[in-house]
């Protein structure tokens, strides 16, 4: 949204952030497929969490 007047300055609107729980990963030397795809899949089920109850 831009000011009309001055159409450079944009017009300041609050934005709404979200904080998902923490997922706690440790650090690993050599991941395997599945210790990778265990915590992808963790972060991806946080952020549909998010998405559908917000």
């Amino acid at each position: 949204m831009c000011n009309p007047i001055h159409a450079h300055i944009p017009v300041p609107i609050p934005l709404p952030k979200l904080l998902g729980r923490p997922i706690i990963v440790p650090k690993i030397e050599q991941p395997t497929d599945e210790e990778v795809l265990k915590y992808h899949t963790m972060f991806i089920d946080e952020m549909y969490r998010i998405f559908y109850t917000y």
